[in-house]
């Protein structure tokens, strides 16, 4: 097995269909089909078979596209590490990152990461928890950050909690009930949740819930933090979403927060990846500067 027929391989997986597949590596077709057939000899399977849309992966196939990625992964990050430790500065870091530590830290750590590696490609995905997890499993990510559910992400994986803020409710502007006070008083709206309906923990039920108050109809589910926003700015529902998101679209006269008194559930983002990710040096880099950045804005809030 050899590493340019397994990039071969996961080529034409990804494409679907192998003259696609040539054309992407600019090899000549009988020149690819021949790597994958010395592929499949290699590890003794079919990997691939042909269908009437293109090539479909055998259940032999699907279980070395994982091993593929990670090796090819493995090998760019080591030749990554190797030639930033040597005094280069190219490469790519691959991460995850939530609305909040985007909003809050994101573009002063990159500028600090950018000092020692300016030409370091940065590569970012929106992802949250649980999809940032298959981002892992497929090596896509170096490291996210992000809420992660209250019990953990398991021994796998290494996590540490570096921001901390509220959710908060939020209503459009003008909305009847924009000053009340007491959650009661808004149980009877139609409301969004914000955020995968598998993520850590519903912020309009933890928030009822801690009030003692039944948990209200959800009139929608928005996947993001902008498009339940953009729905609130438009209708009469309602939606909890992190105070420092809240208060950014308040400034910009887009929605109100509604000043509750009672107590509102938390957000927590957490730095995190697997255990046994070695990171390189411009991955570090930004790792580090998301924690330093993190620990400066805790430090100036506590201040103020």
């Amino acid at each position: 097995m050899q590493l340019h027929q397994l990039k071969i391989f996961v080529c034409a997986a990804d494409s679907g269909s192998l003259s696609a597949a040539a054309r992407a590596l600019g090899l000549a077709q009988s020149s690819l089909t021949r790597s994958l057939r010395q592929l499949e000899l290699a590890v003794g399977a079919t990997l691939m078979q042909r269908g009437v849309t293109g090539v479909v992966l055998t259940d032999a196939g699907h279980a070395l596209l994982a091993h593929a990625r990670q090796i090819i992964d493995g090998v760019q990050r080591a030749e990554e590490d190797v030639r930033q430790r040597s005094g280069e500065n190219g490469g790519q870091v691959r991460i995850a990152c939530s609305a909040v530590p985007a909003q809050a830290v994101l573009s002063h750590s990159v500028a600090m990461m950018r000092r020692n590696f300016p030409e370091v490609q940065l590569q970012i995905s929106a992802s949250v928890y649980p999809a940032v997890m298959s981002l892992f499993r497929a090596s896509a990510i170096d490291f996210a950050v992000g809420p992660v559910p209250t019990e953990g992400l398991g021994g796998d994986y290494q996590s540490e909690v570096i921001l901390r803020s509220r959710f908060v409710p939020v209503v459009r502007l003008g909305h009847p009930l924009a000053t009340r006070t007491r959650l009661a008083d808004l149980e009877n709206l139609a409301w969004v949740a914000a955020g995968p309906t598998t993520g850590p923990g519903d912020a309009c039920q933890r928030a009822f819930s801690i009030a003692n108050r039944p948990t209200p109809v959800m009139a929608a589910r928005s996947e993001t933090v902008e498009t339940a926003i953009h729905l609130i700015s438009r209708s009469d529902w309602a939606c909890f979403i992190p105070e420092p998101l809240a208060l950014d679209a308040a400034k910009r006269s887009i929605i109100s927060l509604v000043p509750i008194l009672e107590p509102l559930p938390e957000l927590e983002v957490s730095l995190f990846r697997p255990s046994k990710r070695i990171l390189t040096p411009a991955a570090q880099a930004l790792y580090s500067a998301i924690r330093s950045s993190s620990r400066s804005l805790h430090s100036s809030i506590s201040t103020d």
